[in-house]
């Protein structure tokens, strides 16, 4: 999973992003999801997404066989 320009830099990034065309200001927390990109350092391209859901599934398979 390398970005086109063959950079090693790669770093983890998160935003929220509206489900709805509600203005800002008046969203309700079932109208925004989480999401997570890895971004190159160097020429900014996108290399991989994934949602809040799909993080914490992951987080929590994890945390299972942790244990």
């Amino acid at each position: 999973m390398l970005p086109r320009c063959g950079s090693k830099s790669l770093t983890w990034d998160a935003t929220v992003v509206k489900n709805t065309s509600v203005k800002d200001g008046l969203l309700r927390l079932h109208e925004v999801s989480g999401l997570f990109y890895l971004g190159c350092d160097e020429c900014s391209e996108t290399v991989a997404r994934a949602t809040a859901h799909e993080v914490a599934d992951f987080l929590n398979a994890n945390m299972q066989e942790a244990k």
